[in-house]
């Protein structure tokens, strides 16, 4: 503090100035007030209570139809993907090139239509296609077909010509022979250009048309052609026999 008559600076517990001898009187303490603050951990634990933080959970996508159908048809083509893959890899693989090579040209063949002795077989000969082994035992020109109770006849101005064969199956299971549908087997009547088709004759219990046949099992019976007469007696008559890629062709003489 400072002397009030000297000005002399003195301790600030001084009771008397040094310099003069002043007494200086005592003066009561000022206060001041303090501003309390709250501990920062007590004031985040109240804050946190009065007002918390909010939490937004994350909204769940709902599985449609759709969405499952799709799964499932996933794991299926995976699957599928999976087998093929395995079977490819377990598949054995030749070595032997003479074997591949007598394999491709066995299907080569098989996709080409094979004619057996076009002009050797004739009446009395036998010859196999496919699962069938087929024998022409004869034939013959009719205007009629006559039984007890039926009769059978052509158009006018044409003639049936009749060949008899015998069929045995020699396949491992019962086949129609030469069936009219979804079939790619047939016979015809050949003359020159012309191809004539086999006549349908459904209750002539003779007729081959409708004969189905159990493995290693022989029926004989007819196929039935209408042809006009001059034709019928020209001479100049084949069957044709096709089944499958196979073909044979009787001379009818």
């Amino acid at each position: 503090m400072f002397c009030s008559k000297c000005g002399k600076e003195n301790p600030d517990n001084a009771t008397f100035c040094g310099e003069c001898g002043l007494t200086f009187q005592a003066q009561p303490p000022q206060f001041q007030p303090q501003q309390f603050q709250q501990p920062q951990q007590q004031q985040f634990q109240q804050s946190s209570i009065l007002y918390p933080t909010p939490t937004i959970a994350p909204l769940k996508k709902k599985r449609t139809g759709l969405t499952v159908f799709l799964s499932i048809i996933g794991t299926i083509v995976v699957l599928i993907v999976i087998g093929s893959l395995a079977s490819k890899r377990d598949k054995p693989q030749s070595d032997n090139s003479g074997i591949v090579q007598s394999t491709n040209q066995q299907q080569r063949e098989e996709n080409v239509v094979t004619t057996l002795a076009p002009t050797a077989l004739t009446v009395g000969n036998t010859v196999k296609l496919d699962n069938w082994e087929i024998t022409l035992n004869s034939f013959s020109i009719e205007n009629e077909i006559r039984e007890e109770y039926w009769k059978y006849a052509p158009d006018e101005g044409n003639n049936y010509v009749i060949c008899n064969l015998t069929v045995k199956n020699i396949g491992k299971k019962a086949d129609t022979f030469l069936a009219y549908i979804l079939t790619d087997s047939y016979a015809k009547i050949l003359y020159e250009d012309y191809e004539f088709s086999r006549t349908n004759l459904i209750t002539y219990d003779k007729d081959l048309s409708q004969s189905v046949i159990n493995p290693l099992s022989c029926v004989t019976g007819v196929m039935v052609f209408s042809v006009t007469e001059d034709i019928a007696n020209s001479g100049e008559l084949k069957l044709n026999i096709h089944v499958g890629v196979k073909n044979a062709v009787f001379e009818l003489k």
